[in-house]
């Protein structure tokens, strides 16, 4: 009932709600309907959404710099959601991510003014 109400607002308005969640809450709210679903995921959303998380606002320049393809916006999202649960990581978990992690810290040492080589 709730989510036929949410579908009848602006897609801006459904924006900002995402814009204004932590990554795990925006990523269930844009599964809650079909028409919230379309609102949402769109490479801008996404990364607006990576800008404004506090966990992640530190590497949004490097990021940014990398210039990531559009679709990649959503696995940075998924990817700080999975990072802030509360569970140990296993092995798939680190096979799974430890390439991006790797190619981050380079990128970011590459683009630190302070970093001698």
């Amino acid at each position: 009932m709730a989510a036929a109400r949410l579908q009848l607002l602006p897609v801006e308005i459904l924006r900002n709600i995402a814009l204004n969640l932590p990554s795990s809450a925006a990523l269930a709210f844009t599964l809650a309907c079909r028409s919230i679903y379309a609102a949402c995921d769109n490479w801008v959303t996404w990364r607006d959404l990576l800008a404004a998380q506090p966990t992640l606002a530190h590497s949004y320049r490097t990021i940014l710099s990398s210039r990531p393809a559009s679709r990649t916006w959503k696995r940075y999202i998924v990817a700080d959601a999975l990072a802030c649960e509360r569970r140990p990581l296993d092995m798939i978990d680190v096979e799974g991510w430890l390439p991006h992690l790797i190619a981050m810290h380079r990128m970011s040492h590459e683009t630190d003014p302070c970093h001698n080589g």
